[in-house]
């Protein structure tokens, strides 16, 4: 019987000049051979990979970051460049009560121009506004601000301007005209109301009252100007000398004589040639109340009720806290100087709903 010989796979390979690949098994891990762990650990590698993938973003590019940028990200301040500007506002309103020159900044500052720069370094804005100085030749000036960003409190201020000894809500709104904290338009009609506010012995008092008769002129029946005498510090130093009877006389006198508009010019005009600082006798005030061509029936019912009048607009001028005179107070809102008396005017007309 003839011997059956078997051939194992790798001697038929042999045999046929095959390549002989070799298998074994990696007993260290669980009996797998280390194909498959190749496999396996490909497997992860490609895992992680497409996770990377997934997770990749290309660089940002940050760009129109109106404040600045920091880690990667557009600041965000917690004001705007609108509320730097409100709030400089304010704080420029505030220098109208100090005393000397600069009380009248507030009046003559250009705020329509006005500029807020935020400091990320500091976390400040800086507001700069330009300014006119009629006692310069009307040159223009650049001041500024800094505030603090977070609360905008004034932190410092520039080109000769010092901190206003208080501060006030006020607001400057135009060119010569300051908006007064709470008070609102009295008027949604024309006419609107001037108020004429001055201590007839401050300086500048008589001559500024040209400027409301040449308002009234100008502005026809658009404005109604009425004119208010209070007694303040220039009066009140004068008591001791000529007695507060006589001192007060002028103020009387001037309150009356408004009361008559179309005589009212003659007469502050003939005052003004007369007054030299001091207490003008009663009989000068009434030889020139009948010199102006006054009703002199009607000046003297008047004349009898002026303290009481009076009174009344010392309490007026209380409620708009003026401290400073002359002044005008225009539609129970905007408070100016003689001088800018138009540019008040004219805001509060644009702006009154009336004139829409």
């Amino acid at each position: 019987m003839a011997k059956t010989t078997r051939t194992n796979g790798s001697a038929k390979a042999k045999e046929h000049g095959e390549p002989v690949f070799v298998v074994k098994r990696a007993t260290k891990f669980g009996g797998l051979d280390y194909i498959h762990i190749s496999l396996i650990i490909l497997v992860v590698i490609l895992i992680g990979l497409a996770f990377a993938l997934s997770t990749y973003k290309d660089n940002v590019i940050i760009k129109n970051c109106e404040y600045g940028i920091a880690n990667a990200t557009c600041l965000q301040p917690t004001y705007n460049q609108s509320d730097a500007i409100g709030s400089a506002e304010r704080i420029l309103a505030s220098y109208s009560s100090s005393t000397g020159s600069i009380s009248i900044v507030p009046y003559y500052s250009l705020v329509n121009e006005s500029k807020a720069s935020y400091i990320p370094s500091s976390n400040s804005w800086l507001v700069e506004f330009p300014y006119v100085d009629p006692l310069d030749n009307n040159t223009v000036f650049n001041a500024s601000m800094l505030l603090n960003g977070s609360t905008l409190q004034l932190e410092g201020s520039f080109l000769g301007i010092p901190r206003p000894k208080s501060l006030t809500q006020n607001k400057v709104v135009a060119e010569g005209a300051i908006a007064i904290d709470g008070k609102t338009a009295c008027n949604t009609t024309e006419p609107i109301p001037v108020y004429s506010i001055t201590d007839p012995y401050a300086t500048g008092s008589l001559g500024s009252l040209a400027d409301g008769i040449n308002a009234s002129s100008k502005f026809g029946n658009k404005i109604n100007v009425s004119y208010y005498f209070i007694y303040t510090d220039p009066s009140i130093a004068l008591y001791g000398k000529y007695g507060i009877g006589k001192t007060q006389a002028l103020g009387e006198y001037l309150f009356c004589a408004s009361k008559q508009p179309g005589k009212f010019g003659n007469f502050t005009s003939i005052v003004r040639g007369e007054f030299s600082g001091t207490p003008l006798l009663n009989i000068t005030l009434n030889d020139t109340a009948i010199e102006a061509g006054m009703n002199m029936s009607e000046f003297g019912s008047c004349l009898s009720n002026s303290p009481i009048a009076l009174d009344y607009q010392s309490r007026l001028a209380a409620y708009y806290n003026v401290t400073q005179t002359p002044t005008y107070i225009v539609n129970c809102r905007y408070q100016t100087l003689p001088e800018t008396l138009g540019n008040a005017i004219n805001y509060s007309l644009e702006h009154n709903i009336a004139s829409k």
